[in-house]
């Protein structure tokens, strides 16, 4: 019998999977965890379990008396249910799982299985995981937001280098956009900004902040400015410099209302307005350029 090729998992990723599991058994697994699982690899799986059915009712046209005994043959049918059983186990398909492992169990040699009784048990693999695969719910990613999905790096180079805290954020937030989780999306951007903040902060004011709130943080910026243009000659060095710092300071005036929005439920949640998927993009796209724009002369320190 031909060997049917199928995509298997990457051993890392079913590592990560695994130990997940047994952490939490029965928890949910995060998106980082799901990612192992796109369906165009699920869909393959089944596509060469399909065309072993296939074959086999082909050698049943052939040679209606043909028993697989081989090894080559056990082996190549194992090898082409194995990815379906890994897919089934992490999707929690117990009726699947059964079928499966009672299948691989009748191709341990030495045996001798009929032709008619391999394709009666792939054709019954395939009908119970399509009866438990219509009852899994899984999250559909639009065609133009899968840029987002999964990038360490959306930033570009330099603030990924320069701002190495803001990493996960900047992941999680193209996550939420590419997921349609909007407000999560600001959430994470204004994590983002804050990050930029307290590095200018701690560039231009040199301490510790007693109280780190934006609009405290942001006065002593605009305070640390104002004693420097005391101390130090209006030199062009300066003057180039202060006017770096001033348009920072008044862009973090900027986004404060944006991140108060976000982060804070002062208002009625019937008067909640929650960002919808262009004002989302938007805030991405500006926090974006303002960052790229901070990296330029600053780096977290």
């Amino acid at each position: 019998m031909k060997k049917i090729p199928a995509n298997h998992i990457p051993d890392k990723a079913l590592a990560r999977i695994q130990a997940a599991w047994k952490h939490a058994p029965h928890d949910l697994l995060s998106l980082w965890d799901m990612i192992p699982f796109p369906a165009s690899k699920f869909y393959q799986a089944l596509e060469a379990l399909e065309a072993l059915q296939m074959q086999a009712q082909e050698w049943i046209r052939k040679h209606p008396n043909l028993c697989v005994s081989t090894l080559d043959h056990l082996r190549n049918l194992n090898e082409t249910i194995i990815p379906i059983e890994q897919f089934c186990e992490k999707l929690q398909m117990e009726k699947s799982l059964t079928r499966i492992r009672q299948f691989q169990r009748s191709l341990q040699p030495p045996t001798s299985l009929h032709v008619r009784v391999v394709e009666s048990e792939i054709l019954s693999i395939r009908q119970t995981i399509w009866e438990e695969f219509s009852n899994r719910q899984f999250t559909f990613i639009q065609t133009g937001k899968t840029k987002f999905f999964e990038q360490e790096s959306l930033f570009g180079e330099k603030v990924f280098n320069r701002f190495d805290r803001a990493r996960l954020d900047t992941k999680e937030a193209g996550n939420c956009l590419a997921a349609d989780l909007n407000t999560a999306a600001v959430y994470h951007l204004m994590r983002i900004m804050e990050i930029g903040l307290l590095t200018l902060h701690k560039t231009l004011v040199r301490k510790r902040p007693t109280n780190p709130n934006w609009s405290a943080l942001i006065s002593d910026i605009e305070k640390a400015i104002r004693d420097k243009d005391k101390i130090q000659p209006w030199t062009p060095s300066w003057k180039k410099q202060r006017g770096f710092y001033t348009e920072c300071a008044s862009h973090f005036f900027f986004f404060k209302d944006k991140r108060n929005r976000a982060v804070h439920v002062e208002l009625p949640f019937e008067h909640y307005v929650p960002p919808g998927g262009d004002q989302a993009l938007r805030i991405f796209g500006q926090v974006k350029g303002f960052m790229q724009h901070l990296a330029t002369k600053l780096k977290q320190r």
